[in-house]
């Protein structure tokens, strides 16, 4: 997967970050999470590695890059990052925390792992995620 970024691809993920998911080999199931995985596959560091890493559900309102992105409806959102942690912020929640979000591998404008939420309470919002995948395409 990193190969692929570094390379100039790009990974949109509409939820939860498939890294931190823990999986029985056998029965494919969840068993757990590991916050830590996502910092050593992608480089993405979460603050913690329990629950404190999803840092509450707040309401959170696109930034003027993630406007540029296609996003023009604020959800309420959760994982919140800090700045530090990501390259481009998309949206912010109420504590200023990154909730949508870029981290590039120094491919192309518009590449990176991208980070946003596909909730059923923001369906119809569905066209700005659209934009957010074809950004830089």
């Amino acid at each position: 997967i990193l190969s692929y970024l570094k390379a100039g691809g790009k990974i949109v993920v509409c939820g939860m970050n498939p890294a931190v998911y823990q999986v029985d080999t056998i029965t494919r199931q969840v068993t757990g999470l590991d916050f830590s995985s996502a910092q050593r596959t992608l480089g993405i560091h979460y603050n913690y590695n329990d629950t404190r890493a999803f840092n509450g559900y707040y309401p959170a309102t696109p930034t003027k890059e993630g406007v540029q992105w296609g996003l023009k409806t604020g959800y309420v959102s959760r994982l919140g990052q800090p700045d530090n942690a990501v390259d481009i912020v998309l949206m912010r929640d109420e504590t200023g925390k990154a909730t949508s979000w870029v981290k590039l591998y120094g491919g192309p404008e518009g590449s990176g792992f991208v980070q946003t939420w596909l909730l059923p309470v923001t369906l119809k919002n569905i066209e700005e995620l659209k934009n957010v995948a074809e950004y830089g395409f």
